[in-house]
Order: structure tokens, then sequence, then C-alpha cells
């Protein structure tokens, strides 16, 4: 999610309770140099609210999402022709 929103060229809501989720936590680093989000207990102890907003936009980069194969349109409905017995 941060690659995505230091892209540059994308758009979220203008909600304030959304930036204070976003911007309100702080991180570190593991053992193994991976970017650790601070615990929500943590976050408590200095008065912040759970990112619950954040947390959701977070979660949609949960799971790769496979592109949509172009699929050919079907025919729906043949309306009937201008000959028919019910004809315009």
């Amino acid at each position: 999610m941060r690659d995505w929103l230091h892209h540059g060229n994308v758009e979220i809501p203008d909600d304030p309770e959304l930036e204070v989720d976003l911007a309100g936590s702080v991180y570190g680093f593991s053992s193994k140099n991976q970017i650790q989000l601070e615990r929500k207990e943590d976050m408590k102890h200095r008065g912040l609210a759970s990112p619950d907003l954040g947390d959701c936009l977070a979660m949609t980069f949960g799971v790769d999402v496979a592109c949509r194969t172009q699929r050919t349109s079907q025919l729906i409905y043949n309306f009937p022709s201008p000959n028919s017995w019910m004809g315009y």
C-alpha cells in the first residue's frame, strides 16, 4: 500500500479519520529488515484509536487480484425482425 500511495497517481477519499489512521502509527524494522507496524496496544497507550479505516484500505492489498480475461459479448436478447408478426 505504501508503494501504491507513493506512486502519486492515486486518489483516496479526503477523510480526516482515514488521514489520522494512515499517518498516526509509526513503524520500525524487524530483524529480517521487514517493515513492522506499531502494535495497536502501543497506539492505544499513546492515546490513538484503532486505525479501522486504514486497516480496511491496507487489507485491499492483501490478495493479488487476477486481471479479468476479455470476454466475448454474448447475445442476451434477440429482437424480432420488423417483418415478423410483432413488427414495428
